[in-house]
């Protein structure tokens, strides 16, 4: 065993967790009871510390997620919910999907593969005949102001042909809302100057929820229906957008962004503004 392996071994604490393929021989590498006991109760520190930071938990095709005061559910065998059995500072928002990803009507396609790492939940779907390019899905936990919650959406597409047609919808879904399609204006540059983003006020609940898309990563407008608005009884609302306007080609990545954020109801119109510049101001999230 080299020097640089054992003082490596010392440093980290990692003694009998496997890292090295060869483990250094009891002969070479003798330690006392006492330091024994301190490089295993630094070890099992470690892996403690990687536990308590992680945000999701993945089982089979579900995942869990675990993330300043935000629970929820992703079912990766049905992307087009989203995540589901929302849970935000004890608000239960019963019958909620939000950044779900329709990729079939009716079949979704196999799972190519699914894991975790660090703040992402990442998925890729295979391509199938009906299916006619790979996709794959990060739902990714980062934060918002004032320290709120939020989920970053990024769906990818590619293909094996010479071309196809990667038309998809991200679909959010409320229940007993009010749904605000509010506006930003930009003016000067090459930039549009109109950006908009859905507001989200659950009824009888003190948070709210923004979401919005990359002006850059829209096919077409936004679809929103429902919502009480000025009527008096509470109505379910939803919001989808179409991904993707250009043809794939064999070789290219296509790639869209969007971004959910949840926010105390005080001032929630001025957070959800800040919360859509932030958006539009962060680098494209580098991905493997």
């Amino acid at each position: 065993m080299s020097l640089w392996s054992r003082r490596f071994i010392l440093h980290y604490g990692f003694l009998s967790f496997g890292l090295f393929s060869v483990p250094a021989p009891p002969s070479r590498f003798a330690v006392s009871g006492g330091v024994f006991l301190f490089l295993l109760r630094s070890a099992c520190n470690t892996v403690w510390r990687m536990q308590d930071g992680a945000v999701w938990k993945l089982a089979g095709t579900e995942a869990r997620l675990d993330f300043a005061g935000l629970l929820a559910t992703v079912d990766l065998t049905q992307p087009e919910l989203g995540l589901a059995g929302i849970h935000y500072q004890g608000h239960h928002l019963s019958s909620t999907a939000l950044l779900g990803v329709e990729l079939q009507r009716r079949h979704t396609p196999p799972i190519a593969e699914s894991y975790v790492r660090q703040r992402d939940l990442v998925v890729t779907y295979a391509q199938t005949p009906a299916l006619r390019f790979r996709v794959q899905i990060y739902w990714r936990a980062a934060s918002g102001p004032v320290g709120s919650p939020a989920i970053d959406l990024q769906v990818s597409v590619q293909t094996s042909l010479l071309d196809s047609l990667p038309r998809l919808t991200a679909i959010t879904k409320f229940q007993s809302v009010d749904l605000l399609h509010q506006r930003e204006d930009h003016a000067g540059g090459d930039q549009p100057t109109n950006y908009h983003y859905e507001l989200f006020r659950p009824v009888e609940r003190e948070v709210s929820y923004v979401e919005m898309i990359h002006p850059a990563d829209e096919a077409s407008g936004s679809i929103f229906v429902g919502g009480r608005g000025s009527s008096p009884r509470p109505e379910d609302g939803s919001v989808s957008h179409e991904l993707f306007a250009s043809d794939l080609e064999k070789g290219v990545i296509l790639r869209a962004r969007l971004r959910g954020v949840f926010l105390p109801r005080e001032r929630d119109t001025e957070l959800a503004a800040e919360a859509y510049r932030q958006f539009l101001a962060a680098p494209p999230p580098l991905t493997t």
